[in-house]
């Protein structure tokens, strides 16, 4: 706004989206605008960033998120497990090529205490949570192969978590 008072409950989609949208129509339209648009060479701009050496697109783990497979230290090296294809509903990620990485079923100590207070909420409040909230705790619990609960379980209602997929 001009007169910088408050704009409470004002959201991005209704504020500064529809203002941003008008600009951009305006400048791709007037050419002595559009021209700020082109490289130095006056080419568009690539609409892909160039991935820089290094730098491979793998499966990401859908429960957990992690890199799908087992560790990797070089691509195709003797010895070295290939990341696994991961299930449906999967997705890909950028990573860097030889980063080691820990298999996407196992999980930090850190990981495992921040899924028992997952588990703790979901079990407790799950009508607070967004819709597949609960569904997606108990998937990351499945995938956890190594998780060990660090906390009793609270009293009341539990949910169990899903079976295995197989």
């Amino acid at each position: 706004n001009s007169n910088n008072a408050r704009m409470d409950n004002v959201l991005g989609a209704a504020g500064p989206a529809p203002i941003w949208h008008n600009f951009m129509v305006e400048v791709h339209q007037r050419p002595e605008l559009a021209r700020h648009l082109l490289d130095p060479d006056g080419q568009p701009y690539p609409t892909e960033f160039a991935r820089p050496p290094g730098i491979v697109e793998a499966d990401v783990c859908p429960a957990t998120g992690k890199r799908a497979g087992g560790p990797v230290a070089r691509e195709g090296a003797p010895g070295t497990p290939a990341p696994q294809p991961v299930a449906a509903g999967g997705r890909k990620g950028v990573f860097k090529h030889d980063h080691p990485v820990e298999p996407c079923d196992q999980i930090t100590p850190e990981e495992s205490l921040e899924l028992d207070l997952a588990l703790r909420s979901v079990s407790r409040d799950a009508g607070k949570f967004a819709p597949g909230t609960t569904q997606s705790v108990l998937a990351y619990r499945a995938a956890a192969r190594n998780y060990r609960p660090q906390f009793a379980p609270p009293p009341g209602p539990t949910v169990a978590p899903p079976p295995p997929r197989r």
